[in-house]
């Protein structure tokens, strides 16, 4: 149609779904025939099978900005994302909020029960922070046991409330070992939220931390804000 439309050569990326299996991409050029009167008589086009290539570029995009163990974006993917949406945010005076949370006592549980059940711990935490936000929110695991949020249109009060609500969301998902024990998680999280216009990511980020470590000093699963 846009061949048609235009009158000339289109090209690009296409992906055709067909049933019962999975999608395939293919680089498509067409362009449509014309008479000696200028008049369209057919398009002609040809296809070229990217599959693999178009998987193999998705597979490496992932390697390049997930964390291996907990699946959430890794520390230098999750400040990049952070800094375009605060630009947006900052463009827009748009509210946002940044949390950063910290599994307490997690080097005793390493030291205890050895890094698997560590690893375990990282696992749980993720996997109920990816549950508990919007598909706008950010998410990313950006040291060893430390998490960064940052949550889209939320205000200071909201991120509040959504932080306490994943705290106690962790509070009450213990780990259950093969004999019978039951390892406590509990997290702490710094809250901040920008003041435009001056605000920057690494400021951000400071005054997060600066809850975050004030949440510690009070005695850990507890939230803190800048």
């Amino acid at each position: 149609q846009q061949a048609l439309t235009h009158g000339g050569k289109v090209e690009g990326m296409e992906c055709i779904h067909l049933q019962d299996r999975e999608t395939q991409y293919f680089w498509s050029v067409k362009m449509p025939l014309l008479t000696e009167n200028q008049n369209v008589y057919a398009v002609l086009g040809m296809s070229t099978d990217m599959t693999e290539r178009k998987l193999l570029e998705d597979e490496l995009l992932q390697l390049a900005t997930t964390d291996d163990l907990t699946r959430l974006s890794n520390r230098r993917h999750f400040l990049e994302q952070a800094e375009t949406t605060l630009s947006r945010s900052r463009r827009y005076s748009e509210p946002l909020a940044l949390l950063m949370c910290d599994i307490d006592f997690f080097k005793n549980i390493n030291d205890t029960f050895g890094h698997a059940v560590g690893d375990q711990a990282l696992c749980r935490v993720a996997e109920i922070i990816r549950g508990s936000l919007r598909d706008t929110d950010l998410a990313g695991r950006i040291g060893g046991e430390e998490f960064a949020i940052m949550l889209m249109q939320t205000s200071l009060e909201n991120a509040h409330e959504v932080a306490d609500r994943l705290r106690q969301t962790i509070e009450a998902a213990p780990i259950l070992l093969d004999d019978g024990q039951h390892i406590q998680l509990t997290i702490s999280i710094g809250v901040a939220t920008p003041a435009y216009p001056m605000e920057t990511l690494a400021t951000l980020l400071q005054h997060a931390d600066q809850a975050l470590y004030a949440a510690k000093r009070q005695g850990r699963n507890r939230v803190c804000m800048a």
